[in-house]
């Protein structure tokens, strides 16, 4: 994303000729700064950074890219454009002038009926004049206000909510399906390949996340399909005994399915932070739903338990933070205890990966805590930074392998959906695990939250 600045002599850069596409002339030639001659006003300077590049080190490795860079776009094909979700809100306001702010006001103004309030004054040099363009001016805030904050901020991310966010997340919002397009046209698109297949997550992310995914294709006037014998660690073949994943067609082609490559970009636009993580019995095959209810009912019966999800492993070797940082054992202890001397608990329903959890749990709450037999590990197996996958790949050969990984993610299964039955739920911090326990459960919970950064938020 560019940004404009104040023109500087001092800098020896190329010079280009103002216009409304002074932007996209820029990307096309492939500096990364230039001076423009401005027949509308003041010369100014224009800066570059990759979107990615603009946030540093605030993004963690793992993410990679934030957003597809948008070398190329066209805000005049409507049919590629989110307008959908630029009808969501009625008033914009503009706090900065950059490429993106300056071509959202563009479309937000040719597309929908709202207003946009731009603080900087210059904005008028691109963009002809609105009744509905304000400059310099502050509306009423009301919850369809959102402001565009400049290059740095916040996207739509799920368990949380703004009215601020950034220039190049906004743009990402209303743009994303021009970059999984690559030039097609949006008639020609009949699927969208499944995404989860490139990624090593466990199996209630597959889940919550394949079900996500189902919901943007319908949306989008797609179907989502899978033809390939792996998702992620898994073998398809082996997942198909649980759980119905995704529909296999003989006629997808390059032309006619989307293939996304930017995962995290399209998890924080505004379509997808609207779509409900909410998991249907139907994703889970009939003699697997038979089985999981047996169980349950078996193992708790009729006694008022609290399920109690807490991740270790690696996502203390990984070091997460933020939403994602986990809390520990000691620190939710008071409120189980609490909840536990007000609620009348009298089981423990306890999920985790982490056998240093498993032995605190036991030893604070002895013969109340149920846990599901899983294979488990400590921190102490893990190098800094090794995420699960990595280790299991260590600890067995090829031939274990396959075997040892579905084993243990249907076991871990198993107590995420003995979570979902129980009464009350409690959850260490954000996760795959929080996303797939309140799909199944589908709001029944007497009682329900989830640690934010070590700290209790009730949901």
């Amino acid at each position: 994303m560019f940004v404009v600045e104040e023109y500087n002599s001092s800098i020896e850069a190329k010079t280009l000729e103002h216009c409304s596409n002074i932007f996209l002339e820029a990307l096309k030639d492939g500096e990364r700064y230039y001076h423009v001659h401005n027949d509308k006003g003041q010369d100014y300077d224009i800066l570059y950074k990759g979107n990615t590049e603009w946030y540093g080190d605030k993004i963690p490795a793992y993410i990679g890219k934030v957003t597809p860079e948008y070398i190329e776009y066209d805000e005049n094909d409507k049919d590629s454009i989110d307008t959908e979700f630029l009808n969501a809100y009625s008033q914009y306001i503009c706090m900065k002038l950059t490429e993106y702010s300056i071509v959202m006001t563009r479309i937000i103004l040719k597309y929908t009926d709202s207003h946009v309030y731009f603080m900087d004054p210059r904005v008028l040099w691109f963009v002809e004049p609105s009744e509905r363009l304000h400059i310099e001016q502050m509306p009423q805030i009301t919850d369809k206000t959102l402001y565009l904050v400049g290059a740095l901020g916040r996207g739509f991310t799920k368990g949380a909510s703004t009215n601020k966010i950034s220039d190049i997340l906004m743009f990402n919002s209303a743009f994303y399906m021009q970059d999984l397009l690559k030039g097609r046209k949006k008639s020609q698109i009949k699927y969208l390949e499944n995404p989860v297949g490139k990624s090593l997550m466990g199996i209630g992310g597959i889940l919550i996340n394949t079900s996500c995914y189902k919901e943007f294709a319908r949306q989008c006037g797609l179907k989502l399909i899978y033809n390939h014998d792996t998702i992620g660690k898994f073998k398809v073949n082996d997942l198909k005994e649980y759980f119905n994943i995704s529909d296999v067609v003989s006629d997808s082609t390059k032309e006619n399915t989307l293939v996304v490559e930017n995962t995290a970009g399209l998890f924080i636009t505004w379509r997808f932070y609207n779509i409900p993580s909410v998991m249907s019995k139907d994703m889970l095959v009939d003699r697997f739903v038979n089985e999981l209810d047996e169980y349950v009912e078996a193992v708790v019966g009729d006694k008022k338990a609290l399920g109690i999800l807490i991740r270790g492993t690696d996502y203390k070797s990984t070091g997460l933070d933020g939403a994602r940082a986990q809390a520990t054992v000691e620190e939710m202890a008071p409120a189980i205890h609490k909840w536990i001397d007000d609620y009348g608990y009298e089981k423990i329903v306890l999920a985790t990966e982490d056998q240093d959890i498993l032995n605190q749990m036991r030893d604070l709450f002895g013969k109340k805590v149920i846990a599901i037999a899983q294979e488990r590990h400590t921190v102490a197996e893990f190098h800094k930074g090794q995420v699960i996958n990595e280790l299991e790949k260590e600890l067995y050969s090829e031939e274990e392998y396959d075997k040892r990984v579905i084993e243990t993610n249907i076991n871990y299964f198993y107590a995420l959906y003995m979570l979902s039955k129980c009464n009350g739920f409690m959850c260490s911090g954000q996760n795959n695990g929080w996303d797939t326990v309140n799909a199944m459960n589908a709001g029944t919970f007497e009682h329900v939250c989830k640690f934010v950064e070590g700290r209790l938020s009730d949901m």
